[in-house]
């Protein structure tokens, strides 16, 4: 199951993964303990053939499984009206209304000056007295704690008229009974995916419509504006929809947030693992920022970079709390696939993992670990280690010996563990 577009994304896996997953408990009598679920496909498809849990850091990981596994109890009809007067409540505000008027009037004329200040800062939190806002005289946001979205990542990530429907659709979601939180959270998040407009449809970098010398980019500048003009609220409409359709029925999975050491001591237990971490210095919570911000429902803050004496917004305007894994870091990688194999071992459970070359695009990393290495960690503590090199079509079972010569650095991998 596909629940956003994801990197690393296991879909096209799934049924290897299940496979591999089977034949380390061919009984079907254990749970699934899913370590790092990230978008939740993997725990989603096993949950159809046994109990899952499904663990990550990340928040937004916890709400997807959740909002995926759990049928939406309103009509989608009658959760779009609600998302609509949300919607319509936040354009009462004479701010937010000359935003949006704005906006259209930018569009319209197709200002390509307009379409470049919105995208290179249009943040209201981040671009302080240069920013959109500050240029039409909108510097008291005093009221405004519920539009989160707008406020950051208006103009920026999503035009003005689409972050304020998002944020309509969070408040909403967050005033349901408390099992369809992450529900209405997830239709929130599947929004945001479709209409975000950045490089590579995540969040971790804006588009960029100025040069080095910065001389607007005029093509760049009127393709996203003919995307955003495109804008149609009743998408949320198909979404919950869609979502309605896809979510048949209930499945046996959960979803939860913790560091995978603390959902061994609690899960690990009669549970086969799957893990499937990061491997390359590309940290993934960059990436997805902003559905981390829609998880928590905080106030995110932004980072800042160190140009400018530490006054430049970080260019992805992440938020303050972002999680760095030590999977990705070189010097901390290798004791916490350590920790990893061996807390597993302890609990006498047998892990399937990922071994993955692709984090930041469709170009192979640097893994933190080489593969030589992981195999020696895993035979520290586990009697029987093999891997399975899946190249398209072609899989090829290898032993530790073979491993250097024969898995190329951009295949995916499966590391088979067993006591």
């Amino acid at each position: 199951m596909r629940t956003i577009p994801y990197l690393g994304g296991k879909s096209r896996y799934i049924d290897t993964i299940r496979s591999g997953i089977n034949a380390l408990d061919p009984s079907g009598d254990k749970r699934l303990l899913d370590l790092f679920a990230g978008s939740g496909s993997v725990a989603l498809s096993v949950a159809k053939e046994r109990e899952v849990v499904a663990n990550d850091i990340q928040s937004y990981s916890r709400v997807l499984v959740n909002g995926y596994s759990r049928r939406m109890e309103n009509s989608p009809e009658d959760y779009w009206q609600d998302v609509a007067a949300e919607a319509s409540s936040y354009l009462d505000d004479e701010r937010i209304s000359h935003l949006v008027a704005w906006e259209r009037s930018v569009f319209d004329r197709s200002d390509v000056n307009g379409i470049v200040a919105m995208l290179s800062r249009g943040s209201g939190m981040a671009h302080g007295a240069t920013s959109v806002w500050a240029q039409l005289g909108l510097r008291n946001q005093d009221g405004l704690n519920k539009l989160v979205m707008t406020r950051y990542y208006g103009g920026v990530y999503f035009s003005y008229e689409q972050s304020v429907w998002l944020d309509a659709a969070i408040a909403v979601a967050r005033r349901m009974p408390e099992p369809q939180v992450d529900v209405g959270l997830t239709l929130a998040m599947r929004f945001a995916s479709n209409l975000v407009t950045s490089v590579g449809g995540h969040y971790a970098q804006p588009v960029q419509v100025l040069s080095r010398s910065g001389v607007p980019k005029d093509k760049v500048a009127l393709k996203v504006a003919k995307r955003r003009v495109a804008f149609d609220p009743g998408g949320l409409l198909s979404v919950a929809m869609n979502h309605l359709a896809s979510v048949p029925i209930e499945l046996p999975v959960r979803g939860e947030t913790a560091d995978f050491r603390e959902a061994i001591e609690q899960h690990g237990a009669n549970s086969v693992i799957y893990a499937d971490p990061p491997y390359t210095r590309e940290h993934y919570s960059r990436f997805y920022h902003i559905l981390e911000t829609i998880a928590i429902g905080d106030e995110p803050g932004l980072t800042y970079s160190n140009l400018g004496g530490g006054l430049v917004p970080s260019k992805g305007l992440y938020r303050v709390e972002r999680h760095q894994s030590a999977f990705s870091i070189v010097s901390q990688a290798q004791a916490a696939f350590n920790d990893l194999f061996g807390m597993a071992r302890q609990c006498n459970a047998s892990m399937l993992l990922s071994y993955s070359p692709i984090a930041g695009g469709e170009t192979a990393r640097p893994r933190s670990v080489a593969l030589p290495t992981l195999m020696e960690l895993a035979s520290r503590h586990y009697e029987s280690v093999e891997i399975v090199v899946i190249d398209g079509a072609r899989h090829a079972r290898l032993n530790r010996r073979d491993v250097s010569q024969a898995a190329p650095e951009g295949a995916e991998v499966l590391v088979y563990c067993a006591p």
